[in-house]
């Protein structure tokens, strides 16, 4: 299950760490199902752009 975290400039998801494009956002869930980054408080064009350049695989 997800676990939340505060995130300034960075962000570490499945054992990686990835860094922050928008510094609006402080919360983010890693999502084990999806292997992807799901952020609170951030704008959804920035967050889908994100999710598709920062894919878990």
């Amino acid at each position: 299950y997800p676990d939340s975290i505060p995130a300034l400039r960075e962000v570490t998801c499945h054992g990686k760490t990835l860094p922050l494009p928008f510094p609006q956002v402080t919360l983010y869930s890693c999502i084990g199902d999806e292997k992807s980054l799901a952020f609170l408080n951030a704008p959804g064009s920035f967050m889908e752009e994100y999710k598709k350049l920062y894919l878990f695989t």
